[in-house]
């Protein structure tokens, strides 16, 4: 059905987090939505879109073409610096 929303808890760390202002959010998405679009959509064509950030959907790292269902939780990986 073209009009049908999901819910989906979406999960930040590090600088994605600080960008946010938040580290837990809901989001009311279309159905049919992948893991990439949410980020697309979230983090938009600023400089954080460019990170090489790792998706773990419901605790399973996946790919960026995954397709999100209703009550998924999404965190999104930054890489992680340090030394």
């Amino acid at each position: 059905m073209p009009n049908e929303t999901i819910q989906v808890t979406l999960k930040t760390f590090a600088q994605l987090r600080e960008l946010r202002g938040v580290d837990s959010e809901e989001l009311e998405l279309p159905s049919q939505t992948s893991v990439a679009q949410l980020f697309e959509r979230v983090f938009g064509e600023g400089p954080l879109a460019k990170l090489p950030v790792a998706f773990a959907l419901n605790h399973a790292l996946v790919p960026p073409t995954t397709l999100l269902s209703d009550g998924d939780t999404l965190a999104l990986l930054p890489p992680v610096g340090g030394g």
